[in-house]
């Protein structure tokens, strides 16, 4: 069966030094090659808003079936 939900991969990328910053980077792929992709700043004691991986699935899912898929799905299976 294919995998139909979006697929998530996190980067960080540290810059070193005294007070190291690191940026973080999550990029969601849907199966037809959408994307959805989002960026933060963290920096010493201040890590920023966190990244709503749900909101880049469904921004990468945008022109699939899957949203759909998930709605149905417990309709389905009771």
């Amino acid at each position: 069966m294919a995998r139909l939900d979006p697929v998530c991969v996190t980067v960080r990328v540290t810059e070193p030094g005294p007070r190291p910053i690191v940026e973080e980077q999550i990029t969601c792929k849907a199966y037809n090659g959408h994307i959805g992709w989002d960026s933060r700043i963290i920096s010493p004691g201040r890590p920023g808003p966190r990244i709503d991986v749900d909101a880049l699935k469904a921004e990468a899912a945008s022109g699939t079936s899957w949203v759909a898929a998930k709605a149905v799905l417990p309709v389905l299976q009771s």
